[in-house]
């Protein structure tokens, strides 16, 4: 039997049809491949700024917060001693009040002309009620100067202190005592008093390690945290430097070597090798350095045992 040609005519148009590539195929075959992302190279880490030398900060020192209401009284340099204030020159640390403040500095008051400003970081504050006791390591005054004493008794409203550091002297004074705060006509006329602790804090001592030896330096003020963590401090005459705390020892407050012992002794802004030769309590003791001189008279803060490094 004949087949149909409209049959014939259908099936050979189903044969085309499944023979002839999808069209999404075609598309899908000729797309480029998909660009990976840019990478973008990290930003390199920012330097931090470097603080604004200022006639208040001519060092350069990270800022610090510090309380201080007008009338309270501290220690710090001159204006004299901060205009010229750069590394390796010296700074004495003197008495002074503080009359207000200027955004984060202090305004101050010396001994001698007008008020000038300082940054927290060149101030020791000084606590209106020390609560001294006999025998106490501090911070005191004279003839407007910081000075380091020994606490030796009490004679009615005077503190009776010896005074000792790297190059004590043997006598004794007699300071005005009670509270520090400021009265109703001023400030009072107690002598400051710090009572120090031990460790690294304000107007402690310390050995600093150098490529030449230790040397004997006061602690200032410190800034940043941890292995970061920097003294401003001032070494032999008062120089001023600016050094890492990993480089610095703790000299104890009050140590107390035997008769006889080998200790280190500041000398000429270095801790040398010396043997104890006599001991004047409180405070003092006179040492023979090794290899060099006559028997001398140092005080705490500048004696310690030997560090063996």
């Amino acid at each position: 039997m004949a087949r149909s040609p409209v049959l014939l005519g259908g099936a050979l148009l189903l044969a085309a049809c499944g023979n002839r590539a999808k069209p999404t195929d075609a598309v899908a075959s000729s797309s480029p491949p998909a660009a990976s992302p840019a990478t973008v190279a990290p930003a390199p880490p920012r330097e931090p700024t470097a603080p604004a030398v200022t006639p208040a900060n001519p060092l350069g020192l990270p800022p610090a917060k510090i309380n201080l209401d007008a009338g309270k009284r501290i220690f710090t340099f001159s204006e004299r001693m901060m205009a010229s204030a750069r590394p390796g020159e010296t700074m004495i640390l003197g008495s002074a009040i503080v009359t207000g403040l200027d955004g984060d500095d202090l305004i101050v008051e010396g001994r001698t002309g007008p008020s000038y400003k300082v940054a927290p970081a060149y101030v020791i504050r000084v606590p209106d009620v020390p609560r001294l006791r006999p025998g106490d390591a501090v911070l005191t005054e004279h003839g407007g100067l910081l000075r380091h004493a020994v606490v030796v008794r009490f004679l009615k409203d005077k503190v009776v202190v010896r005074f000792v550091g790297a190059e004590p002297r043997t006598q004794e004074a007699q300071l005005q005592g009670g509270s520090g705060a400021p009265t109703h006509d001023g400030p009072s006329k107690a002598a400051r008093f710090v009572r120090q602790v031990e460790g690294f804090a304000p107007g402690n001592y310390a050995a600093l390690r150098g490529d030449d030896g230790w040397s004997h330096v006061m602690l200032v003020s410190s800034s940043g945290e941890g292995e970061a963590r920097r003294w401003f401090v001032l070494g032999y005459a008062s120089a001023a430097k600016i050094v890492d705390e990993r480089d610095l020892r703790p000299i104890p407050l009050k140590y107390k070597p035997k008769l006889h012992a080998v200790v280190w002794a500041a000398s000429m802004g270095k801790m040398r090798p010396a043997t104890v030769e006599r001991i004047d309590d409180p405070g003092l003791y006179t040492v023979k350095f090794e290899r060099a001189g006559k028997a001398v008279m140092v005080g705490w803060g500048a004696l310690m045992a030997p560090l063996g490094e």
